[in-house]
């Protein structure tokens, strides 16, 4: 991530919380911040395969993982469905999708130490009054 000023400017609180909207840009935005934070850290080319050396290497416990990895599944049921009028028949079904997706970033920010020192601390982003730090506790 090269554009801390810009990243900063999607941390806005009325994004994050809801006030504004969660908008489809927004959560997909979020989405690809948080693979782009775990892709670079790792070097690998998927995020999968990214999630997997973080945990492997106990840079992530296994609830983060599973925190990342339903990010990851929920994120690509909507770039790859939202076109499929069986799976999202209208525009309330891409509603609720877009807000689970942003309740899974929600819980990234709010419980991921590896996230809390690689985005929110590395980039001084202002956001624990709206979204409180409850890190997990277990290691791995």
């Amino acid at each position: 991530m090269s554009n801390p000023r810009w990243i900063k400017n999607e941390f806005k609180e009325e994004i994050l919380t809801g006030k504004r909207s969660s908008q489809l840009r927004n959560v997909l935005v979020h989405a690809f911040i948080v693979e782009g934070i775990v892709r670079k850290h790792t070097g690998r080319d998927t995020f999968s395969s990214a999630i997997l050396t973080l945990l492997l290497k106990e840079e992530i416990s296994k609830s983060e993982a599973t925190l990342l990895n339903e990010l990851s599944s929920n994120r690509n049921d909507l770039v790859h469905n939202i076109t499929d009028e069986k799976k999202f028949p209208d525009q309330t079904s891409i509603g609720n999708k877009q807000k689970i997706l942003m309740q899974n970033i929600r819980d990234i920010y709010m419980k991921s130490k590896f996230l809390d020192k690689n985005l929110i601390q590395k980039y001084g982003l202002s956001i624990r009054s709206y979204i409180p730090y409850k890190p997990f506790s277990e290691k791995g």
